[in-house]
This record gives structure tokens, C-alpha cells and sequence, in this order.
């Protein structure tokens, strides 16, 4: 089974990019339906990770980072343009696990995802581990 990455927004032209940029290797999905309801409806997409281009959202998507963050372990990779870096690291700060400013490298953005994906898949089985004990 394929990791589903959810992009928000859809309409956007990084979302297009990363979409072009995974190819096959995961299941994109988009749709403005789980942008305008907040966090709860973007978790009826089941993602295993979520791109959120806070440069297009402005602060309804550090908003939205921060209710998703409060709600769900799923890992946040924030979009930014290179002139935004600072709100990059803003969306660090309030609840993203990484951000990209330059989607022009499909490899390195590939990288990335997986990296986010193996230390949500490791912090997961610690967290149950440490339940156990």
C-alpha cells in the first residue's frame, strides 16, 4: 500500500509540482473539500502525511498547521516560497516537522518525505513501546 500524502491547498502550483514530483511511488490527494473545515476534515482523508503551503494559506494555514499538529501525530511538511523562509520556520515553530522552499528537485523532495515518514514510523512505535512499559 502506497503512503497518502494530502496537499493543501489543490489549487495551488507547488501542490501540482509535488504531485508531479512523487509520481507513483504515493497516493496524492487533494480536493478543497478538506481545506475549508479545518483539521477534521482534513483527517477524513486518512494522509500519512500532510504538505501545506502556508504561502498560498497564509494564516489560515498556520492556523490550520497548529490545529493539526494539536490533533494528530501526522507529520506536516510546510511549503514556502524562497522569500518566505521565515514563515517556514514559523510553521516549524507552531507545528510543522520540515519545510520546502524549492520544489524544483523531485529527489530531494522524494528524500524528504521518506526521512518525515521513517521518524513518524519510529516516534510511533517508540510511543507504544513506552505505553507498555
Amino acid at each position: 500500500m502506497r503512503p497518502r500524502v494530502l496537499v493543501l491547498p489543490h489549487t495551488s502550483r507547488m501542490a501540482c509540482s509535488i504531485m508531479l514530483s512523487l509520481g507513483l511511488e504515493y497516493e496524492t490527494v487533494t480536493g478543497a473539500r478538506y481545506e475549508s473545515g479545518g483539521w477534521h476534515t482534513a483527517m477524513l482523508a486518512r494522509p500519512n502525511l500532510i504538505f501545506l503551503d502556508l504561502t498560498t494559506l497564509r494564516d489560515r494555514g498556520l492556523d490550520l498547521c497548529y490545529e493539526l499538529r494539536a490533533m494528530s501525530p501526522i507529520p506536516i511538511i510546510a511549503l514556502v516560497q524562497n522569500s518566505d523562509e521565515a514563515l517556514g520556520i514559523t510553521g516549524l515553530e507552531i507545528g510543522a516537522d520540515d519545510f520546502v522552499t524549492d520544489l524544483s528537485h523531485p529527489q530531494e523532495l522524494k528524500a524528504r518525505v521518506r526521512a518525515v515518514l521513517r521518524r513518524s514510523k519510529r516516534d510511533m512505535a517508540f510511543a507504544q513501546v513506552s505505553a507498555t512499559d
